[in-house]
């Protein structure tokens, strides 16, 4: 009798699976980074945001009143004096929007981070 060289269908069902199960987790793993490299870009904006908003307070000895979406309520007054253009959030769908609240004497930057499910603050330096 003759013998065919081949893989069993067994053998073939084995080797997808072990196939699927390590591109599942590549892909686990891919969106992962997206979303911490997203939260490392909104604290960095954050940052920026903060040192335009201290300027402009050593220039004005009062930060901005304004209460909202701080691309919105800020760009009039930092732009492009104290930063050449607002950062926007890297996702840019509109959802997950960076938040000013301040006053003459304060402020607080908010971001929320996808990774973490919670929201980074960053407050004035007064």
């Amino acid at each position: 009798m003759k013998q065919q060289k081949g893989f069993t269908l067994i053998e073939l069902l084995v080797v997808i699976a072990i196939i699927g199960v390590m591109a599942a987790l590549v892909i686990v793993n891919l969106s992962s980074a997206n979303k911490k490299s997203r939260d490392a870009r909104r604290k960095a904006d954050l940052a920026e945001v903060k040192t335009a908003l201290e300027l402009y307070y050593d220039d004005n000895l009062r930060y901005p009143a304004a209460t909202g979406n701080f691309e919105t309520v800020l760009t009039s007054g930092l732009t492009p004096t104290y930063i050449k253009t607002m950062p926007a959030d890297p996702r840019n769908t509109g959802t997950m929007i960076y938040t000013y609240t301040g006053d003459s004497n304060s402020y607080t930057l908010n971001a929320y981070l996808e990774n973490t499910s919670v929201n980074y603050s960053v407050f004035s330096s007064n």
